[in-house]
């Protein structure tokens, strides 16, 4: 036993900082060559119906050319990230250790231009979920430091206009875009949000 902790040691060490996470598993897999997490690592340490909900999510998500990453977080808990090549990422947080075991949030890099189609795309489906999408935006602070050598906050390259209805906000790309309430553990309507990202971009 001394000896194989020891080789469990020695091959989490190649893993930096995530070294210890793999270490305190137990994860003898680090012995292998290119050894990477998989979606199966996450959903074994969730409950139904979340297992059968984010697996129906993982495989929608791919379907839109979005990329999977899975990171461990936390002690023992893992961060899943999709992303695509425009820069759009969904980060999924997954703990089952945690109250609320799932929560999920979209970065907003959308242009002025992509944000007003994006919307036109989901009004044409539902005027009230496109509202709900709206209404869900992580706004950019108006008494943020602005970055990117900006001298206002409105001359900073991170913060993106969204119109709808007459009504205008900023957001800023470095934010996180979600509700820590319903929303963040709605599978639905990330699927939906993406797929019109998708839309947006692609078609």
């Amino acid at each position: 036993m001394p000896q194989a902790l020891s080789l469990l040691s020695k091959a989490c060490s190649q893993y930096g900082s995530k070294g210890l996470y793999h270490f305190q598993r137990c994860d003898f897999r680090v012995l292998e060559q290119k050894f990477t997490l998989d979606l199966n690592d996450v959903l074994r340490i969730l409950p139904e119906p979340l297992r059968k909900d984010l697996a129906e999510t993982d495989r929608f998500i791919i379907k839109y050319k979005y990329k999977r990453k899975i990171e461990p977080y936390n002690d023992f808990g893992y961060r899943i990230v999709y992303s695509n090549k425009a820069g759009v990422v969904c980060y999924c947080h997954v703990n089952a250790y945690f109250d609320k075991k799932i929560y999920m949030y979209i970065r907003w890099v959308l242009n002025t231009e992509q944000s007003t189609r994006l919307f036109n795309i989901v009004d044409n489906e539902s005027a009230e979920f496109a509202d709900k999408i709206f209404d869900s935006i992580c706004k950019c602070d108006p008494k943020c430091v602005p970055g990117f050598n900006a001298l206002t906050p409105e001359e900073c390259i991170a913060r993106i206009k969204v119109e709808r209805n007459g009504r205008t906000i900023y957001v800023c790309k470095d934010a996180r875009w979600d509700k820590f309430s319903s929303i963040s553990q709605d599978f639905d309507y990330v699927k939906r949000v993406l797929k019109a990202i998708s839309q947006v971009l692609y078609e």
